[in-house]
């Protein structure tokens, strides 16, 4: 996953960093080091959730654009 789009995608879904973690049950800092690249691999779990909070399918995440 690049940094990035998990940033991009939570922009476009209109979410703060706190908004996103709260209705993806993740904990802030995970979506803030994911975002900076310090996780380069998010388990399938929190993906998931990511995914479900931003109403997009998990492979959406993982797409090199």
């Amino acid at each position: 996953m690049r940094s990035d789009t998990l940033r991009r995608n939570r922009h476009r879904a209109g979410y703060t960093q706190e908004e996103l973690a709260q209705d993806a049950g993740v904990g802030i800092a995970t979506i803030a080091r994911i975002e900076t690249g310090e996780i380069e691999e998010p388990g399938v779990s929190t993906l998931r959730k990511l995914a479900k909070a931003l109403d997009l399918d998990t492979r959406e995440l993982l797409e090199e654009d």
